[in-house]
Protein backbone atom coordinates (compact mmCIF):
# COMPACT_ATOMS: atom_id res chain seq x y z
CA UNK A 1 0.00 0.00 0.00
CA UNK A 2 1.47 2.87 -1.09
CA UNK A 3 1.10 6.24 1.31
CA UNK A 4 -0.59 9.67 -0.36
CA UNK A 5 1.65 12.93 0.08
CA UNK A 6 0.35 15.70 1.63
CA UNK A 7 0.23 18.45 -0.50
CA UNK A 8 0.33 22.18 0.68
CA UNK A 9 -2.19 24.59 -1.15
CA UNK A 10 -0.08 27.91 -2.69
CA UNK A 11 -0.53 30.86 0.00
CA UNK A 12 -2.91 32.05 -3.12
CA UNK A 13 -5.72 29.72 -1.99
CA UNK A 14 -5.11 30.14 1.50
CA UNK A 15 -6.32 33.63 1.34
CA UNK A 16 -9.37 33.02 -0.61
CA UNK A 17 -10.48 30.90 2.24
CA UNK A 18 -9.48 33.27 5.09
CA UNK A 19 -11.13 36.55 3.09
CA UNK A 20 -9.18 39.59 2.50
CA UNK A 21 -7.29 41.65 4.86
CA UNK A 22 -9.11 44.34 6.81
CA UNK A 23 -6.01 46.51 5.67
CA UNK A 24 -5.00 47.26 2.45
CA UNK A 25 -1.40 45.15 2.10
CA UNK A 26 0.47 48.41 1.22
CA UNK A 27 -0.49 50.20 4.95
CA UNK A 28 0.84 46.90 6.79
CA UNK A 29 4.06 49.06 8.21
CA UNK A 30 2.00 52.22 9.49
CA UNK A 31 -0.34 49.88 10.73
CA UNK A 32 2.27 47.73 12.65
CA UNK A 33 4.10 50.73 14.24
CA UNK A 34 0.49 51.59 15.18
CA UNK A 35 -0.03 48.76 16.72
CA UNK A 36 3.77 48.80 19.11
CA UNK A 37 2.89 52.04 20.09
CA UNK A 38 -1.10 51.06 21.48
CA UNK A 39 0.89 47.99 22.95
CA UNK A 40 3.57 50.24 24.93
CA UNK A 41 1.27 52.94 25.80
CA UNK A 42 -0.80 49.64 27.56
CA UNK A 43 2.68 48.77 29.29
CA UNK A 44 2.50 45.71 28.01
CA UNK A 45 5.07 43.15 26.30
CA UNK A 46 4.09 41.45 23.03
CA UNK A 47 4.32 38.25 24.79
CA UNK A 48 1.77 39.45 27.68
CA UNK A 49 -0.14 41.44 24.41
CA UNK A 50 -0.15 38.35 22.85
CA UNK A 51 -1.46 36.09 25.72
CA UNK A 52 -4.24 38.39 26.37
CA UNK A 53 -5.63 38.48 23.02
CA UNK A 54 -5.13 34.88 22.80
CA UNK A 55 -2.70 34.06 19.99
CA UNK A 56 0.70 33.26 19.39
CA UNK A 57 3.79 35.03 20.15
CA UNK A 58 5.39 34.91 17.05
CA UNK A 59 1.53 36.00 15.35
CA UNK A 60 2.04 39.41 17.35
CA UNK A 61 5.53 39.95 16.55
CA UNK A 62 4.46 39.42 12.58
CA UNK A 63 1.17 42.12 13.17
CA UNK A 64 3.97 44.35 15.10
CA UNK A 65 6.46 43.86 12.23
CA UNK A 66 4.49 44.58 9.39
CA UNK A 67 4.06 41.62 7.36
CA UNK A 68 1.06 39.93 8.57
CA UNK A 69 -2.10 42.24 9.00
CA UNK A 70 -4.46 40.92 11.62
CA UNK A 71 -8.19 40.07 10.49
CA UNK A 72 -11.06 42.09 11.81
CA UNK A 73 -11.96 39.50 14.60
CA UNK A 74 -7.77 39.87 16.05
CA UNK A 75 -8.36 43.79 16.04
CA UNK A 76 -11.59 44.12 17.86
CA UNK A 77 -9.73 41.76 20.33
CA UNK A 78 -6.52 44.18 19.97
CA UNK A 79 -8.11 47.16 20.97
CA UNK A 80 -10.05 45.45 24.18
CA UNK A 81 -6.08 44.32 25.05
CA UNK A 82 -4.41 47.34 24.52
CA UNK A 83 -7.51 49.89 25.91
CA UNK A 84 -7.29 52.19 22.50
CA UNK A 85 -9.73 52.72 19.67
CA UNK A 86 -9.87 52.07 16.32
CA UNK A 87 -8.49 55.28 14.79
CA UNK A 88 -5.54 54.08 17.43
CA UNK A 89 -4.53 52.13 14.72
CA UNK A 90 -6.20 53.19 11.61
CA UNK A 91 -6.71 56.28 9.52
CA UNK A 92 -9.34 57.25 7.60
CA UNK A 93 -6.93 57.11 4.62
CA UNK A 94 -6.07 53.43 5.33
Amino acid sequence: MKSRKKTKAPPEAAAKRRGPPCIPPGNAQTFAARLRRAREAAGLTMGQAAVKCGVEYKRWARWERGPQIPRLRSIAMILSVCGCGIEDLVDEGD
